[in-house]
């Protein structure tokens, strides 16, 4: 269970951090240098990392396969050793009815290399035990790492709400500023209906009209050529506001989707963690079964060792009387030592199934191992994947600063045009008071007609660059009015996007409660798997020294039974030797 929750954890960063994110990443910023869509070259991407975990999917169910089937092989071994002791159980007791002592040492023998296997399964889940352990406390600094990765995002959020309040003020100002200008604008038009109606006065003069109309179709032509140099300029301005715009949203696009990304991380962690406390609580059961067993097993071992001491007892009293009577028969004789092969061949048939069981469970050992390494390389690919999400983070950062030198570049144009409107109005104050001086001159003068000429001339080419510097403000604040819609509705998607990241946020709160709820539970069962195991550590060590204790006996019985043997055997021989000798 452990595996699956590593192998998945792995396949998820990879996906989501991994060569394929860095590869789209590239792919969009190459894209957006060349002029092709980024947005289709992240959805290859995006492609390419869902193939990869579908990949990284199949490899831990795989896994999961494996470890499913190494748990049958080991219980299917567990049955056969139960059958092999039951058919030594049978053996020991059909030997006891020709030779007790032999058979028992038989029985002995093959209960102390079961317990022996024990012992080494003992220590396979102790070691086991040491690596959930180490396991667990990883998933737990994985999580203190999520936590702090969570703080981060919040501190982006508040940084995204405090651009969106300066945005709030500019459209404010900028407001303001546009409220003024149409003050102007209105001020400027009824100056423009005023120079019209004095024009129309001085053109009723009579032979000044020709030269006037020269001169107002020049400035017509030079007023054209303006408006097509300032629609350019105004072309410019929409290919750098949509610029903006599309890098604005790029970024939420990104912003969400990583979101959401760590949203099925967390759903996908908790479950595993789930399961984690389940498999946690059936090691617990199965450890607390195996140390009963073996307490039964000790007792039934210090039972068949009073029994053997008293047998010793019996076979001592024995072979005394033996060597008193010495009255067996070489018939008995040859009964004992048939009996005594007969058991030698069974012990040796026992003993070859033994080693075919150590044999299996030596390649279910390298299976094991060849679990590990992959454990080992999915470790690796964590790292990996760490390390892409460092790179990842960085590219957001720098989206981040291009996304506000755009604005500041966009500001700073702002600030150009309002300062151009302003002193397009100065200079309009200013030839206002010419021209009601010029005109004040032209009225003093209206007696000469070549006078009066000269002055209409110099006042109708004064009105005509006015009319047109009238009509170029005007054309200004047509852009000014739609740069104010596009701000406002700028203004209202920014704020509808802080309300779903202040959701969200609680969201991710809640969750990140739940996550350290968990923490503190692992922590606790972790400390108690910790004494558990130097419980076991202490009844293995207990157990081992009675073991030795037990062997220790058993090879002295073995040497007493041997020579009561050879014994038993000279006298048979002296025996033969005397009759022959009386023959």
């Amino acid at each position: 269970m452990k595996k699956q929750v590593v192998c998945l954890l792995a396949a998820f960063t990879l996906g989501l951090f991994g060569p394929g994110a860095l590869e789209a990443q590239e792919a969009r910023s190459t894209a957006a240098r060349a002029g092709e869509d980024p947005n289709r070259r992240f959805a290859q991407g995006a492609d390419r990392d869902r193939e990869l975990l579908k990949i990284w999917k199949d490899h831990v169910r795989t896994l999961s396969k494996r470890e499913e089937e190494s748990k049958a092989q080991i219980q299917e071994l567990k049955l056969t050793v139960q059958r092999l002791k039951a058919q030594l159980e049978e053996t020991a007791s059909l030997s006891l009815k020709s030779q007790g002592a032999a058979s028992r040492q038989a029985g002995f023998a093959a209960q102390m290399e079961k317990r022996d296997g024990e012992i080494e399964s003992l220590r396979s889940a102790n070691r086991s035990l040491e690596l959930k352990a180490q396991k667990l406390e990883e998933d737990r600094r994985g999580l203190l790492k999520f936590k702090e990765e969570n703080q981060r995002a919040r501190g982006e959020k508040e940084g995204m709400a405090q651009e969106a309040e300066d945005l709030r003020s500019r459209i404010q100002t900028r407001d303001e500023e546009i409220r003024l200008l149409k003050k102007e604008k209105e001020e400027a038009v009824r100056e423009l209906e005023g120079f019209r109606s004095q024009a129309r006065l001085l053109e009723e003069t009579g032979g000044r009209v020709k030269p006037l109309e020269e001169k107002l179709a020049k400035l017509a032509q030079e007023r054209d050529d303006l408006q097509k140099a300032y629609q350019a300029l105004e072309e410019n301005e929409k290919l750098v506001l949509q610029n903006r715009d599309k890098a604005a949203k790029l970024f939420q696009q990104e912003i969400e989707g990583l979101r959401l990304e760590r949203k099925k991380s967390e759903s996908e962690l908790q479950g595993r963690l789930k399961g984690l406390e389940k498999e946690n609580g059936d090691l617990r059961a199965k450890a607390d079964g195996l140390l009963r067993e073996k307490e039964k097993e000790i007792e039934v071992l210090s039972k068949e060792k009073e029994e053997l001491r008293k047998e010793n007892s019996g076979l001592r009293s024995e072979l005394q009387a033996s060597d008193e009577k010495r009255k067996f028969s070489e018939k008995e004789l040859e009964e004992v030592r048939a009996d005594k092969e007969v058991i030698l061949r069974e012990k040796q048939d026992r003993e070859r199934e033994v080693e075919s069981l150590g044999v299996r469970v030596k390649s279910l050992e390298s299976d094991g191992q060849r679990l590990n390494s992959e454990k080992e390389a999915l470790q690796t690919l964590v790292a990996q994947a760490k390390e892409s999400a460092a790179q990842k983070e960085a590219a957001i950062q720098e989206l981040t600063a291009r996304h506000q030198a755009q604005s500041q570049a966009l500001e700073a144009q702002f600030q150009v045009k309002l300062a151009g409107a302003n002193a397009a109005r100065e200079k309009l104050n200013e030839e206002i008071k010419a021209l009601e001086k010029e005109l004040e001159e032209a009225q003093a003068a209206k007696q000469v007609l070549g006078e009066e000429k000269e002055e209409a001339l110099g006042e109708a080419e004064h009105l005509r660059a006015r009319i047109k510097e009238l009509e170029i403000q005007e054309e200004r604040l047509g852009p000014l009015e739609l740069e104010r819609s596009k701000l406002q509705s700028e203004k209202k998607n920014l704020e509808e996007a802080l309300q779903t990241l202040e959701s969200k946020n609680r969201l991710e709160q809640e969750k990140t409660g739940k996550l350290l709820l968990q923490i503190d539970e692992f922590e606790k069962e972790n400390q108690f798997l910790k004494g558990a195991q130097a419980q076991h550590l202490e009844e293995i060590q207990k157990l081992k020294e009675k073991l030795d204790a037990n062997l220790t006996d058993i090879q002295n019985l073995k040497a007493n039974f041997e020579s009561y043997l050879e014994s038993l055997l000279q006298g048979f021989g002296e025996k033969k030797e005397n009759e022959e000798a009386v023959k």
